[in-house]
Formats: structure tokens, C-alpha cells, sequence
């Protein structure tokens, strides 16, 4: 309720919609933060570097009620050889679930437990209604792609044969660096649909 929201570090958080079972809309909400930007303090000079993140997220729908509602505490750790390339990587978090279709808020926060530090955002996201139609996903760049292992779900949004896709949340890139980027999307055929979809 904070007014500015406290914005101590960068971080991302979005909800990106879908289609389950019977075409029925379906949104996983996606949290990343960059763990560069979480503290991270040994005990002494021979320790560990340790730290932890906590997090809290929030639905509302189009009248304020909350629908929804996620928390967790995550610990950090890294060696002193491991930590340029601990600071380079990202906390990604995403859960899945049924909305009807509407317009919702989604408020995160996050908070750098070692660092003593919180930061908060608010985004909005539309399901679309459902039905027999033609449909598309949220589209989203591609951040890594990795195998499935015995906790993927089949009926994860991010999976595609075999591969699970980690999404990239508001990226941005250097021109000069990068040769190509990766997009990520679902095509759901109308019912009435007999030739093959194609997207241009």
C-alpha cells in the first residue's frame, strides 16, 4: 500500500495467459530476479557467500478481490570461484493457474533477506475469453531452454517437446551482441479448423 512502491532493486514479475484442458483460459504467473542484484555476506573469510530471497505475489481481479495468493523463502549460497557467475544468473519462479477471463493486478514483492532491502511492482495482464476459436498465447522471449525432469508437469504452458522453456520477462539486449532472439508462443487451432495453422 506503500505510495511510491519501495524500489530498492530491479526485478520482474508478469502474468502470461494461456489455454488448459478444453480450451479453458489458464495464466502462469512469472517471477525473475536477477541475482546480482541480492546481498550476499560470508561469516568469515573462509565461508560460503549466503544470503536468501522472499517473495509474495498477489491476484487481484477487476473488483480487488484477491484470487490468488503465493509466498516462499528461497536461500542463496555461492563459493567465492562460483560467485561472478552466481551474479549473473536469475531467480525464476512461475506458477500456474485457472483465471476466468478478465483483466487482474498482479502486486509482487520481494525481499534481499541479507541486504535488508524490498522491493515492490504492480502489472496488469488480460485473460481473454475462452472458446472454439483460433487463439494465440502471450508471447515471450526465450531465456534458456532446458530437458524436462520428473517435477515438469505435462501440462506445463512452458513445454514443448520435451524442452522447457525458462521465459524472459521486460529483457533488453545489445544490438551489437546479440545475432538472433528466441520467441515463445502457443497457436490453438480453431475447432472448425481442417488446414494447418500457419503465423507470418
Amino acid at each position: 500500500t506503500a505510495s511510491p512502491l519501495p524500489r530498492q532493486f530491479a526485478f520482474q514479475s508478469a502474468g502470461m495467459h494461456f489455454r488448459g484442458a478444453g480450451h479453458a483460459p489458464e495464466v502462469s504467473v512469472v517471477l525473475d530476479v536477477p541475482a546480482g542484484n541480492m546481498t550476499l555476506k560470508q561469516s568469515n573469510a573462509d565461508a560460503p557467500y549466503e544470503g536468501g530471497i522472499a517473495y509474495i505475489a498477489l491476484v487481484r481481479n477487476a473488483t480487488g478481490e484477491v484470487v490468488h495468493k503465493f509466498r516462499g523463502e528461497v536461500p542463496l549460497a555461492s563459493t567465492a570461484a562460483q560467485l561472478a557467475a552466481f551474479k549473473e544468473s536469475h531467480f525464476i519462479y512461475h506458477e500456474h493457474l485457472a483465471l476466468r477471463a478478465g483483466r487482474y493486478t498482479l502486486e509482487t514483492a520481494v525481499s534481499d533477506q541479507a541486504g535488508a532491502k524490498v522491493s515492490a511492482r504492480k502489472s496488469v495482464f488480460v485473460v481473454p475469453p475462452d472458446g472454439p476459436g483460433l487463439g494465440i498465447s502471450s508471447v515471450a522471449l526465450v531465456r534458456t531452454l532446458r530437458d524436462k525432469n520428473q517435477n515438469t508437469s505435462d501440462q506445463d504452458p512452458f513445454l514443448i517437446s520435451g524442452k522447457l522453456v525458462t521465459p524472459a520477462i521486460s529483457p533488453s539486449f545489445e544490438k551489437s551482441a546479440t545475432d538472433k532472439l528466441s520467441f515463445y508462443l502457443v497457436i490453438y487451432p480453431g475447432k472448425a479448423e481442417s488446414g494447418k495453422v500457419q503465423l507470418s
